[in-house]
């Protein structure tokens, strides 16, 4: 049976219709820099401690201790992976995070674009698999899609 009134299901059901929750979602979530902000932040890193890799956009390349913006992998002597760090050489600070958040900081750190393409008539975005969003933005996606 399809219902066209959302109401008429909630009036015969216990369901709350929340209105347009996607909007509502869209103004809760905080911008890139407020995000950025509240991720863990890994204190007492000591940097020649440790081996390192860095993202280069496609995959991790060794590195010597790390002075730029950017993703890196943190390694013991014995190339045992640890962490997988965003750190930011303007505040000398390492950051944890999930990947994906990670990898679009490091992006969005070097000036790159962020390509996303919405098609009206089938009402589908698309953003390419490298430039996949953090995923607390991600979710808010699927949440809005309904």
């Amino acid at each position: 049976m399809a219902v066209n009134n959302p109401d008429a299901i909630a009036n015969n059901f216990p369901i709350i219709n929340a209105g347009e929750v996607s909007t509502r979602l869209a103004q809760i979530l905080p911008d890139i820099a407020t995000w950025q902000q509240n991720l863990r932040n890994m204190r007492g890193i000591v940097p020649s401690r440790w081996e390192w890799k860095h993202f280069d956009g496609d995959d991790f390349e060794i590195c010597g201790i790390p002075h730029e913006t950017g993703v890196y992998q943190m390694s013991d002597e014995k190339r045992n992976l640890r962490y997988t760090l965003f750190y930011n050489q303007n505040t000398n600070t390492w950051h944890q995070g999930d990947w994906y958040g990670l990898r679009f900081l490091a992006l969005y750190n070097r000036g790159a674009s962020c390509q996303v393409h919405y098609n009206v008539a089938t009402k589908c975005l698309t953003i390419p698999v490298k430039q996949r969003w953090p995923e607390l933005y991600e979710r808010a996606l699927v949440l809005a899609s309904g």
